[in-house]
């Protein structure tokens, strides 16, 4: 192999980075929110309902004009009307405070609680045990990512970066870099031979 392939081979991947594509979540345990499988993550019941920054929100059960309110000394701020459908998209509310669903200045009760944090994706890349930046072309890699706080079906993209540009696919080993659910992520996920 020449110089000029060898070095391009070993540079050949990554930058990976995970990107939410959009926030799915499908049978969520009872602290959380949960999803039907579409794009908008479920809030019903008097539960705390974990809610993660960006996502889109359908609260169902409140009855019509839901409105979340964070409350600092008893007073209602930061104030988001629901539209039509009860729903709020691309959630942008601050990570500190309470927020609560359809809140009641009288009894200081809300119908329920929204604890918002920012999505973390810590993400590893990890050849046997050793982290690693790049890897030699027909190596295999993994991707850990202990403590990330998405929903088990979220789907993600993975970003890796060949020597030709972006990598959505091994066709050979039938794996796929684009739509990939929380879950199989935190399977130490094993990134088969990508470059050749």
């Amino acid at each position: 192999m020449g110089t000029k392939m060898k070095g391009k081979a070993i540079l050949c991947i990554l930058m990976a980075a995970i990107m939410v594509v959009s926030v799915l979540a499908v049978a969520m345990p009872m602290a959380v929110a949960k999803s039907n499988g579409g794009n908008f993550n479920i809030i019903e019941g008097a539960r705390t309902q974990k809610v993660l920054i960006d996502q889109n929100l359908e609260f169902k059960g409140y009855g019509d004009d839901v409105i979340v309110a964070r409350i600092v000394s008893g007073d209602r701020e930061n104030v988001y009307q629901t539209d039509a459908q009860n729903r709020i998209y691309n959630v942008n509310l601050q990570t500190s405070g309470a927020f609560y669903v359809n809140y009641d200045p009288a009894t200081k009760l809300g119908a329920a609680q929204l604890s918002v944090e920012m999505p973390d994706m810590p993400v590893e890349l990890k050849v046997g045990t050793r982290r690693v930046e790049s890897i030699a072309a027909g190596t295999d890699l993994k991707v850990y990512t202990g403590g990330i706080n998405l929903y088990e079906q979220d789907r993600v993209d993975l970003v890796i970066i060949g020597p030709d540009g972006r990598i959505k696919a091994d066709t050979i080993n039938n794996q796929y870099f684009t739509d990939i659910s929380v879950s199989e992520l935190k399977v130490d996920h094993v990134l088969a031979t990508i470059i050749r």
